[in-house]
Formats: C-alpha cells, sequence, structure tokens
C-alpha cells in the first residue's frame, strides 16, 4: 500500500497537479468482512492494473497528438 501511495504521490507532483510539502492521513479503523468469494486474486489484479496502464498510455497519445496540432 505505501507503494502505491508514493506512486501516486510521484506521479501527481510530475503532472504538476500539486507539490509534496505537508501530507496528512487518517489512521481511522474501518471494520471489515470480505468472504473469500468476495476478493480478487492477484492475477485479476494484475491484469486489472495492465488493463488501466494501458488507458493511461493511450489517454497520453492521445493528448500527446491533440497538444502537437
Amino acid at each position: 500500500m505505501n507503494d502505491i501511495f508514493t506512486q501516486v504521490v510521484e506521479l501527481a507532483r510530475s503532472l504538476g497537479l500539486g507539490k509534496l510539502g505537508h501530507v496528512a492521513i487518517d489512521a481511522t479503523g474501518i471494520a471489515a468482512n470480505a468472504s473469500t468469494s468476495c476478493t480478487d486474486s492477484i492475477e485479476m489484479l494484475r491484469a486489472e492494473r495492465a488493463k488501466i496502464r494501458k488507458n493511461i498510455r493511450r489517454w497520453q497519445q492521445t493528448v500527446r497528438k491533440r497538444g502537437s496540432q
């Protein structure tokens, strides 16, 4: 989870969406009851992540093409 948070903050900063200064995190505990039939496998999560990354790359290419016109 820390890696994901770090990646999101670094990406936002690199895109100029903010600057890194003070970061506050709410540590509120939330009760959860996830059954095994409702959880995703590592393979499903990796496939979803690959799909999201592909869509982001496609979006970035579209933005670059429109920006150069």
